[in-house]
């Protein structure tokens, strides 16, 4: 096991760059009610086919050492170098499609 490595965590979610917190309302519905950070599943409607995640792996020893990459079940074939920047963005996606994996690295 690699003591270097540290695991990401989602820090926050846009849609159609607008924020979304647990408990916003969003399309006359609530998208999630936990802390975004535990966010296991999402469903988007038609009118929500922009999204972005921000994430961050906490390395306080050596933070300009963290290298990011991201994945997306059923979307993306492979991961996404991102180098620093923690950000994944997803356009036109399909109505209905139901977000159950964003895997970081």
């Amino acid at each position: 096991m690699n003591s270097d490595r540290v695991k990401p965590i989602i820090t926050e979610l846009k849609i159609f760059n607008k924020r979304v917190n647990a408990g916003d309302t969003l399309n006359d519905r609530i998208l999630f009610e936990d802390s975004v950070s535990r966010l296991k599943e999402i469903e988007l409607k038609y009118n929500e086919g922009y999204i972005s995640f921000s994430f961050v792996a906490l390395n306080y020893q050596n933070p300009e050492r963290v290298k990011y990459a991201y994945k997306m079940s059923g979307l993306d074939n492979d991961y996404v170098n991102v180098d620093n920047n923690r950000v994944a963005n997803y356009a036109n996606l399909a109505p209905g499609f139901t977000l159950s994996k964003l895997w970081l690295l």
